[in-house]
């Protein structure tokens, strides 16, 4: 599968955060200031771009409105989707961009980011970041989950 079927089809086509969102409950305190989230009146908008580098095409974030964290914007800036498959010939989106900084007030760094495609309970395609966050200071390790719809 080609990177093009992540991104957007059209410039002007944004998706927005969906539920399920999940955050593990021992990081629930550090992330949820910053974590997206379904929001009722102004939704957290953003979709995938292509772009390309010398190690070929990824995906990149492009998001729209304020209702993000400035804290999270700078992770997904960072980031370079790579496809990747696992062992069952399932096609994912794999961030390969080394991630050393903090996330905000935390001491949370991502350890592996990825984007799945999933159906949620009503059989509708869906998008699924999954997040595996480590504490630099501990060593503890968790992860957090949230979902959107394909454009």
């Amino acid at each position: 599968m080609p990177i093009e079927d992540w991104i957007a089809p059209e410039p002007e086509l944004f998706t927005a955060v969906v539920q399920p969102v999940f955050i593990e409950r021992k990081l629930l305190p550090s992330l949820i200031p910053y974590h997206p989230r379904p929001v009722e009146t102004t939704p957290m908008l953003f979709r995938l771009e292509k772009a390309s580098d010398d190690a070929g095409d990824y995906a990149k974030f492009v998001t729209l409105g304020n209702k993000w964290d400035e804290s999270w914007l700078e992770l997904l800036d960072a980031m370079r989707l790579r496809i990747a498959v696992d062992e069952y010939d399932n096609e994912f989106l794999l961030d390969d961009a080394p991630h050393t900084d903090k996330l905000g007030a935390t001491d949370l760094v991502p350890s592996r980011w990825r984007i799945e495609r999933s159906v949620d309970f009503k059989n509708q395609e869906v998008f699924q970041e999954i997040i595996d966050w480590r504490n630099i200071v501990t060593g503890d390790t968790g992860f957090s989950i949230y979902s959107w719809i394909p454009y």
